[in-house]
């Protein structure tokens, strides 16, 4: 099973709220999306992302 998917289901099973759940798209944009399979990410671009 690939990560995003696993990912995905594990998202939906925590019933994240709708900023949780964009936040949550915005990392995958950011990271899987481009073929990464990690990413430094800091606390000044999580705040961004909220």
């Amino acid at each position: 099973m690939s990560l995003l998917k696993v990912m995905n289901q594990t998202c939906l099973l925590v019933d994240l709220t709708k900023n949780g759940g964009n936040i949550y798209n915005d990392l995958m944009m950011q990271t899987l999306a481009y073929g990464k399979t990690s990413d430094c990410l800091t606390d000044r671009r999580l705040l961004g992302l909220a």
